[in-house]
């Protein structure tokens, strides 16, 4: 059967339509009433939903953005270091990862433009499917939830099925600064408007029209989507995009919220670290730390986890006080955002990824990377092995590490 659209009218009648009531209205539709009206969505089968599969299956790991999972990462005692995926890419966001493959988003420089593709690959290296476009615009970090891969570039976002890369549905929004956020049956994407779409059939369900110019991470739980917009959060009802609370920033926040049980931590954008309350918005603490340090911090069990530039340190703060548990000096080293399991906090940079005891900071284990380039800031915990996206001996790509 032919792809199906919200609306049985063509392109050019809806175009018409819209210019007409535009004009009958004097101009009170905005551009995203108008685009709406000419069918967003293509919708060739429904997407399989259901639980987000593990290891790691979006940005910070899950919908809150924490950058911990709850299973321990056991590293054999001399680890190899391989990459996987296709070679003679570069690899543009950070790596997702299943029991059997690894997903991400790559670029390649070609005549007249950039070639760019999602691609997913099987933890044996085999190729399993790829999705190009020609355009020069980037890509978001891929979501996996149930048997689906939600897939994100500027102006679209298409479900796929994970295992074959068949496309689902695709709808007309979307923006490389905010991975696409899966909380059960609803798909949350940040563009120029927020938007709540239908995960299975990618029908819109909402649009925050009180949530002005979004186009950052966002963060969601089952009942509310947290989302910063020009030095404001906004908490989202997720039933219907109504505000159910707003609160003002001290600093602009770079890389979108990381929601803890009762806190939400923020890097802001010359390196203010702030921490709110979940209940209380007045209740919020704040560390200075170097401006250049902008990668967001690591959430678990009632503990900020932060990486600073200058010095080039990893600290603890308890997220409802900020006071400081512990503070690691790494040396030299970049700013990069940390990850956690139950026992440890994964530090990386180009040199080394760095192993500290979550409870008392110390480094455990030291591993050398010696790369040429270290990419986004991010990597991918797995039950034997961390996956990072990078350049190696001049090679770019995943690399895997045990």
């Amino acid at each position: 059967m032919p792809p199906s659209t919200d609306l049985p009218i063509t392109r050019r009648a809806a175009l018409a339509a819209g210019v007409a009531a535009a004009s009958t209205l004097a101009g009170c539709l905005s551009v995203e009433d108008i685009r709406d009206t000419i069918n967003p969505r293509t919708h060739h089968s429904d997407a399989e939903l259901g639980a987000p599969p593990e290891p790691w299956p979006t940005a910070g790991h899950d919908a809150r953005r924490t950058g911990s999972r709850e299973t321990e990462t056991t590293l054999p005692e001399s680890p190899t270091i391989e990459r996987v995926g296709p070679g003679g890419d570069f690899y543009e966001g950070a790596p997702m990862v299943d029991a059997e493959a690894v997903y991400a988003p790559i670029w390649k420089q070609a005549q007249p433009e950039y070639v760019r593709a999602f691609v997913a690959t099987g933890r044996d290296g085999e190729s399993r499917w790829r999705h190009d476009w020609s355009e020069s615009s980037g890509a978001a970090a891929p979501t996996l939830h149930g048997g689906t891969a939600f897939l994100t570039r500027a102006g679209e976002t298409m479900a796929v099925d994970r295992l074959t890369g068949e496309i689902r549905w695709t709808y007309a929004a979307g923006t490389t600064g905010s991975t696409p956020t899966a909380v059960d049956d609803h798909l949350y994407l940040g563009a120029n408007s927020l938007l709540a779409l239908d995960g299975a059939t990618g029908e819109r369900l909402w649009r925050a029209d009180d949530v002005p110019d979004h186009a950052g991470e966002l963060a969601a739980t089952a009942d509310t989507v947290f989302a910063e917009s020009d030095g404001t959060l906004f908490a989202i009802d997720a039933a219907d995009g109504s505000v159910r609370w707003q609160t003002d920033l001290e600093q602009e926040a770079y890389g979108g919220p990381v929601v803890g049980e009762k806190m939400i931590a923020f890097m802001g954008s010359d390196g203010l670290l702030q921490v709110i309350s979940r209940s209380d918005q007045s209740d919020r603490w704040t560390v200075q730390f170097d401006r250049a340090a902008q990668a967001p911090p690591a959430i678990a069990d009632g503990v900020v986890y932060v990486v600073d530039e200058s010095p080039y340190a990893c600290r603890a703060y308890d997220a409802a006080s900020g006071e400081e548990l512990w503070d690691t000096d790494l040396g030299v080293g970049s700013e990069d955002r940390p990850a956690v399991d139950p026992e440890t906090v994964y530090v990386p940079s180009e040199d080394t990824l760095d192993l500290l005891d979550r409870e008392t900071g110390e480094i455990r284990r030291r591993i050398a990377l010696d790369l040429d380039t270290f990419s986004q800031h991010a990597i991918a915990l797995a039950d034997d092995a961390v996956f990072f996206v990078g350049i190696r001996e001049g090679e770019s790509g995943v690399y895997r590490v045990g």
